[in-house]
């Protein structure tokens, strides 16, 4: 039966001082309605693992909805998209993720050995692969004008 008050004794067992106090300060609609558990950081009060990893991993949360309904809408093959993914989330297995799970010894690209191998010095920032960049952007206009 619903009395329109706080259960006092249950928020005293289950909750420390500070948290009791914040909780008894809420006031109760005067409405009445049904208690359900919401999970507050998505849109429809639904829990999900992913937005539990972002939240955990501090990230944006809309920004990180965004960016995964544009790569998982693009017309690419599944791999392609797995990959982006993969990318963005910063979880493919490049050195500095392998060395912070106790895989690896050294974060040190192995191409280049100037710097810590992330994803963003693997697929863009590495000298070596960049020179593997511009081959294959010269290949792409060599080939492009072959086709004209």
């Amino acid at each position: 039966m619903e009395t329109g008050e706080w259960h006092k004794e249950k928020i005293e067992e289950m909750f420390n001082e500070q948290d009791q106090r914040a909780i008894l300060a809420i006031p109760i609609s005067e409405r009445l309605p049904s208690d359900s558990i919401t999970w507050a950081f998505s849109k429809d009060g639904n829990y999900f693992v992913k937005t539990a990893y972002m939240l955990g991993k501090s990230c944006n949360l809309d920004g990180f909805h965004k960016a995964w309904v544009t790569i998982w809408s693009m017309e690419v093959t599944p791999k392609v998209r797995h990959f982006m993914w993969k990318a963005c989330s910063s979880i493919l297995p490049v050195r500095n993720v392998l060395k912070r799970r106790h895989l690896v010894d050294t974060d040190l690209c192995p191409l280049c050995k100037l710097e810590p191998e992330t994803v963003f010095h693997a697929l863009l920032d590495c000298p070596v692969l960049q020179v593997v960049w511009v081959e294959c952007y010269l290949m792409s206009e060599v080939n492009h004008t072959e086709e004209i």
